[in-house]
């Protein structure tokens, strides 16, 4: 579990943290991140859930909460 890796960190280090995050994907690992923005992840996640106005989603649902 990974909450909040790349706020407030510099430009580079944010790229290094990536590039380990897809090499551990790459290698089988499963990762469940928290992320304020998902822009940077959103690319390499295999699911995506995101809340809005109340609501969790993902790409095949809405669920209330």
């Amino acid at each position: 579990m990974i909450d909040d890796l790349l706020a407030g960190v510099a430009p580079t280090i944010q790229k290094n943290a990536l590039q380990l995050i897809q090499t551990l994907k790459d290698r089988g690992y499963t990762l469940i991140m928290a992320e304020s923005t998902g822009d940077h992840i959103q690319h390499m996640a295999d699911r995506l859930y995101y809340f809005q106005n109340g609501l969790l989603h993902d790409n095949q649902m809405t669920v209330n909460c």
